[in-house]
């Protein structure tokens, strides 16, 4: 049996912030609930409770169909190979299992390193608002009636059905400890390259939840949606 698992948030509900007690618990059928308790002592509960699974399979299903013809689009553009799940992954709240919805699903696709240009501050070159063009039309041929445009550091599909992917480009990269990081281009004040390990930060908070019994991503989960099941908005991404 699962312990109650007690948190200090900052929730936010009909425009009113505060900081609150609250205590998540699990029940049957991997069923988790909220109490917040406020600053004032009031209790109010979530109105339903939240599965592990806060997003339904066909959703998550239609997530994974459209996830392979990003991938294999890029592939075929940028790598010349035909394949729908080499150089990419999930990142993000998708990929670390605390999504509550899918209006923000992030996905890193790793492109070849001739695409990395050295900084040059007396050029007006911009490569990574390049490779984020690249991308996009990459994107495009396999999504030509969906809108699709490069944004800072992502390139950016909006589904008709209100879904949204946000495509990430990068380089992987290792280190000189025998580790792997990605290198991705941030278009911002004439360009630049920024890095990321997304794959050591899964990897922690995955030993992390498994240490507390999978309340870990539960929690993180309920803290997502409380604010929007409180208040009637959209969940942020968690």
């Amino acid at each position: 049996m699962r312990r109650p698992f007690l948190a200090h948030v900052l929730v936010t509900a009909s425009g009113d912030a505060g900081f609150g007690l609250c205590v998540c618990t699990t029940g049957a059928l991997g069923t988790i609930q909220i109490n917040r308790i406020s600053t004032s002592g009031k209790v109010q509960s979530m109105a339903s409770p939240v599965t592990h699974h806060s997003i339904p399979l066909e959703t998550r299903q239609l997530v994974a169909q459209r996830y392979r013809v990003v991938t294999w689009a890029v592939n075929r553009s940028l790598w010349d190979v035909v394949s729908d799940t080499a150089h990419s992954l999930y990142v993000g709240s998708y990929g670390r299992g605390t999504a509550v919805d899918t209006s923000d699903v992030d996905v890193l696709v790793e492109v070849p390193s001739r695409f990395y240009v050295r900084p040059d501050y007396y050029s007006t070159y911009n490569p990574q608002s390049r490779l984020l063009q690249v991308v996009k039309e990459a994107v495009l041929s396999s999504y030509p009636r969906s809108s699709v445009r490069a944004d800072g550091q992502v390139v950016v599909v909006d589904f008709s059905d209100g879904m949204k992917f946000e495509v990430l480009p990068a380089i992987r990269e290792q280190d000189g400890w025998g580790g792997t990081h990605y290198r991705y281009p941030d278009t911002h004040m004439g360009g630049n390259w920024m890095s990321t390990d997304p794959k050591s930060e899964q990897g922690a908070l995955a030993e992390r939840d498994r240490s507390s019994n999978g309340l870990l991503k539960d929690t993180c989960k309920l803290i997502g949606g409380a604010p929007a099941k409180l208040s009637g908005r959209a969940a942020p991404d968690a």
